[in-house]
C-alpha cells in the first residue's frame, strides 16, 4: 500500500488530466421536468482520461463510488455530490472487483489482496492477502467480510481482526488464524453472494444454490443446498420476509423464484417465459425483472397465493366514471312496470352515456338502460350504484340487471386487467417513489408510471454511457466513461384530475387558481376550477405539500380523469429501501451550475 504522501502525489498528477474534460450533455431542465426529474448535482471522478475509463460504479445510502480501470477510487457524497476523497488502490491497472461497503467502511479486492478504507475520510484501515484469487465480488456486514475464492470456497473474515493485524502487524492473541471460517463447496462461485441477517446465499456454476449460516452457534454451517434444473441466469437478490430473509433468483429455464434463506422452502415461483441475465431489483413488496427481450415486469412478493404461484402486478383497466365507464343519473320506475317486473323498489339509476371501449360497453349497457341491481344488490341511487361498482372485483364477471324496453335483462360485466409488463427497457436504473426508470436499447433514460405502467417519457442521455443500477435508494446516477457523474432525483408528484363523479367523462377548465412558485398545501391549495357536463363546477385542490413547479393546463382545456394538471416540487429525500436508519438529514444542497468540484 503506497504511503499517503505518495498516493497524494499520484492523484495530484491524475487530477491535471481531469481538468481537461468537457462536460457531458444533460437534457435541459424542462425536459427533465417533463418526466418529473431534476438535476441534483454533478461532479467528475479523478481519472487520467488519456488512458483510463470507468471500471465499476457502486453506491450505498451515503456515498457513490467510482473505480477506474487504473485502480483509482473516487468517493462522492450521495446527497450533495461533494468529492470526499480519492485513492489509488493496489498497483496501477491491477484487476479489481466491484467494492462493497457497510455503515463505516469500504472494502475492495484487488488481485489477491483486500484493501479497506474509512468510507468518509479515506483513511486506510486494513490490508490482507487472500489465500487465492477471488472468483466474484465480496459482500460485507458490520462485522465481517465474505469473499468467494477460486476453486469453490467462501472465506469469512472478521473486520476487527483484520484491522488489528493491519495496525499491529500480528493477529490478536484470541485469533489463531486470519479467517473466522470457510465453507468449501468445490463448485465455482460465479456471482457475488447475497447477505441476510442470519445467513448468506450464493449460486454456483454447477447450478446449485447454497445457504450458509453466518451467526449463531455454528457459523459456516450449511443451511441448505438446492440443485436447480437450470442454473441461475443472473445474480441473486435478497429481500426481508416475516421470519428472516428471502433469496430472489432467476433461472435458465426462464423462471423467477423466492426461497426462504434459512429453510430453503419455496415461497413462490413465477414463469417469466423469457431469458433473464440481470439481477432483479427488490423494492418493498415488489420485484422488478428485466429480460433479454427488453421487457420490464413488476412482480408482487405476496406469498399468501394459491399453490405459491407468484404473479405480476395487475392493473385494472377501468374507466371513469364509476369504474365501468358509464355516466348515470337517478331515475324512478313506473309503478305498473315495477309491479310487472316484480321489483321490490321503485328507484333505479339511468345510463346517460357509455364510454367507447369501456367495460360498460363490453357488457352491453346502452344509454337509457335502467340499472336496478348490481351483483345481486339493489341499485336505487347514484351513490349506491357507485359504491357497488367500486366493490366489483377485477377479472371476474358479475351480474347487472337492467330494465330495457319494459323488459328485465341480465348482463355480465367484467373489469379486465393487464399485467405490469412494459417493453423497451434494456436495464433498470432506479425505482422511484412515482416512476420506474431504465435504459432503452439506444441508451436513453425511459420512465414508466409505477401505478399505471404508462410510459412517462424518454430522455437522451447517451453521453452518460456507463449504465449503473441503483437498488439502494431512488436517486438516479448517470455516469460517463470519462468519469463524469450526474445525480437526478424525482421532483415530486403530479396533481391529476380526480374522479369526476357519475355525471360524465370529461370536464372543461374554467379557471386557473394557482401559479408557478406558489406553496402547495394538502386540501388547501386550489389548482383549478372545472365545469362538468351537467353544468356544475368543481374546484380541484392539491393533495400534496411542496411548491407548484409547473401548471400544465389553460382555461378552455378539455380534461378527463388522470389528466395532469400541475407538478409539485417537494423537499423529501430519496426513499431508503434497505437501511432507513441511515437516511441523511440537513444535507447541504449545491447549485449544479456553480462550482461543485468537491476539492
Amino acid at each position: 500500500m503506497p504511503s499517503s504522501t505518495t498516493a497524494c502525489r499520484v492523484l495530484i498528477t491524475v487530477c491535471l488530466f481531469a481538468g481537461q474534460l468537457s462536460a457531458a450533455d444533460l437534457p435541459p431542465a424542462k425536459s427533465l421536468q417533463a418526466v418529473g426529474l431534476e438535476t441534483r448535482w454533478r461532479n467528475q471522478a479523478t481519472m487520467d482520461i488519456g488512458r483510463d475509463s470507468v471500471a465499476h460504479v457502486t453506491n450505498d445510502e451515503n456515498n457513490v463510488y467510482v473505480q477506474s480501470t487504473s485502480g483509482v477510487l473516487t468517493v462522492f457524497d450521495a446527497e450533495n455530490g461533494n468529492k470526499l476523497w480519492t485513492a489509488q488502490v493496489g498497483r496501477n491497472d491491477e484487476p479489481a472487483m466491484a467494492l462493497t461497503s457497510n455503515d463505516d467502511m469500504v472494502v475492495i479486492v484487488v488481485g489477491p489482496v483486500i484493501y479497506g478504507f474509512n468510507k468518509f475520510t479515506g483513511r486506510s484501515v486494513l490490508k490482507h492477502r487472500l489465500p487465492g484469487q477471488p472468483s466474484a465480488s465480496p459482500i460485507m456486514n458490520d462485522s465481517a467480510i465474505f469473499v468467494p475464492i477460486t476453486g469453490g470456497a467462501i472465506y469469512a473474515y472478521s473486520l476487527g481482526v483484520l484491522q488489528y493485524k493491519f495496525r499491529y502487524g500480528a493477529l490478536p492473541d484470541t485469533s489463531p488464524r486470519s479467517f473466522m471460517w470457510r465453507f468449501i463447496c468445490a463448485e465455482e462461485i460465479v456471482t457475488r453472494p447475497v447477505l441476510g441477517k442470519l445467513a448468506l446465499a450464493f449460486a454456483t456454476e454447477a447450478g446449485n444454490i447454497h445457504s450458509v449460516e453466518i451467526g449463531g452457534s455454528q457459523p459456516g454451517k450449511s443451511r441448505f443446498q438446492m440443485l436447480l434444473n437450470e442454473p441461475a441466469s443472473a445474480p441473486l437478490a435478497i429481500a426481508p420476509n416475516e421470519t428472516s430473509s428471502s433469496v430472489i433468483m432467476l433461472t435458465g429455464d426462464n423462471q423467477a423464484f423466492s426461497l426462504d434463506l434459512l429453510k430453503g422452502s419455496a415461497e413462490w415461483v413465477y414463469p417469466i417465459g423469457r431469458n433473464m441475465t440481470q439481477a432483479p431489483v427488490v423494492v418493498g413488496d415488489f420485484v422488478y425483472v428485466v429480460t433479454t427481450e427488453n421487457t420490464l415486469t413488476r412482480i408482487t412478493r405476496e406469498t399468501a397465493l394459491p399453490l405459491k404461484q407468484g404473479r405480476p402486478v395487475e392493473i385494472p383497466l377501468e374507466m371513469a366514471p364509476n369504474r365501468i365507464g358509464v355516466a348515470i343519473e337517478e331515475a324512478e320506475l313506473d309503478a305498473a312496470l315495477q309491479q310487472k317486473l316484480r321489483l321490490p323498489l321503485p328507484n333505479a339509476v339511468r345510463v346517460v352515456d357509455v364510454a367507447p371501449g369501456s367495460p360498460g360497453q363490453s357488457s352491453g349497457l346502452q344509454p337509457g338502460d335502467l340499472i336496478v341491481r348490481i351483483d345481486g344488490l339493489s341499485s336505487t341511487s347514484v351513490d349506491e350504484a357507485r359504491d357497488l361498482l367500486e366493490e366489483l372485483p377485477a377479472r371476474v364477471e358479475r351480474n347487472i340487471a337492467v330494465v330495457r324496453e319494459d323488459q328485465l335483462q341480465r348482463l355480465k360485466v367484467r373489469i379486465p386487467i393487464r399485467k405490469w409488463d412494459v417493453t423497451g427497457v434494456e436495464g433498470i436504473t432506479a425505482i422511484g417513489r412515482f416512476n420506474a426508470y431504465g435504459r432503452d436499447q439506444t441508451g436513453r433514460l425511459v420512465a414508466y408510471d409505477l401505478q399505471s405502467a404508462e410510459q412517462i417519457g424518454r430522455l437522451n442521455i447517451t453521453a452518460f454511457n456507463v449504465h449503473h443500477q441503483n437498488f439502494v435508494t431512488d436517486q438516479i446516477y448517470l455516469v460517463a466513461d470519462n468519469g463524469e457523474i450526474a445525480c437526478l432525483r424525482e421532483i415530486g408528484p403530479t396533481i391529476r384530475v380526480p374522479d369526476l363523479g357519475p355525471t360524465g367523462r370529461t370536464a372543461t377548465v374554467t379557471k386557473i387558481l394557482t401559479e408557478q412558485g406558489e406553496a402547495s398545501d394538502p386540501d388547501a391549495t386550489a389548482i383549478c376550477e372545472i365545469e362538468l357536463p351537467d353544468g356544475t363546477t368543481s374546484t380541484v385542490t392539491s393533495p400534496y405539500s411542496g411548491v407548484i413547479r409547473s401548471v400544465y393546463v389553460e382555461v378552455g382545456d378539455m380534461v378527463t380523469v388522470d389528466t395532469p394538471l400541475a407538478l409539485v416540487a417537494d423537499d423529501k429525500f430519496a426513499s431508503y429501501y434497505r437501511n432507513p436508519a441511515n437516511r441523511p438529514v440537513d444535507v447541504d444542497m449545491q447549485d449544479v451550475d456553480g462550482d461543485n468540484s468537491g476539492n
